[in-house]
């Protein structure tokens, strides 16, 4: 695993600690692109670190579970290359609520064509803002309603809202592991979908049943609901 001295990374060793079966190995830095007796490689590090987990991968033959966020669109196409050779996921939340909520959000979306706004709030040391998770379920959304994802991308402004649009309001502070809210907005009436991350080891959960099931799939670029329900 990548990442392994992070908030998920330690979470993940912690869980997979508790099951005899697993056996959770960190990829050090002065290793080279070598990850000994690995079935499967977890990389929930930084952007940066991407490049070096791509090279273990593919020199090993290692189906890859990125959960990184705040990748770049070129990191985004590395990964959708090496899927080609072999199995790569990229989910950028690993929790089974919040891909059920995804596909709540999608149905909804698909039904009603109502105003569409999306709040996240995370802990005060986040990174990146909206969250990867409030993007991905914009992102559904958009796709549910065949639109370009770039609608999902507008960060909440003052002013009339543009038709259409899929606005987005991010909060920051205290310990908060992480919330989603999608409001749909109709005349009249509304619709909350809501999700409360309470501990980070359902992250962790998420992420080594993704690795358990990516083992063995055929290379190709996986999503983790297809892991999950497919």
């Amino acid at each position: 695993m990548q990442g392994a001295s992070g908030r998920l990374g330690r979470a993940i060793s912690e869980l997979a600690g508790d099951d005899p079966a697993l056996s959770v190995r960190a990829v050090s830095r002065d290793a080279g692109a070598r990850l000994p007796a690995a079935d499967v490689l977890i990389d929930v590090s930084v952007p940066d670190g991407l490049a070096r987990s791509l090279d273990i991968a593919r020199q090993q033959k290692l189906p890859l579970v990125c959960g990184t966020t705040g990748l770049g669109d070129e990191q985004i196409d590395a990964l959708r290359t090496l899927a080609s050779e072999v199995p790569v996921l990229h989910a950028r939340n690993f929790s089974l609520g919040v891909a059920a909520l995804a596909r709540a959000a999608g149905e909804v979306a698909r039904l009603l064509d109502w105003d569409v706004e999306i709040v996240e709030a995370h802990h005060r040391h986040k990174r990146d803002a909206p969250s990867g998770t409030a993007l991905a379920l914009g992102e559904r959304i958009a796709e549910a309603r065949e639109r370009s994802p770039e609608w999902s991308e507008r960060v909440a402004a003052p002013g009339p809202r543009e038709p259409g649009s899929i606005g987005m309001a991010v909060l920051r502070g205290g310990s908060v592991v992480g919330d989603h809210s999608i409001h749909f907005l109709g005349e009249d009436e509304r619709i909350e979908l809501r999700h409360q991350a309470e501990h980070r080891r359902l992250f962790a959960r998420g992420a080594l049943l993704a690795a358990r099931r990516l083992i063995g799939r055929p290379a190709a670029w996986y999503s983790f609901e297809e892991v999950l329900w497919s």
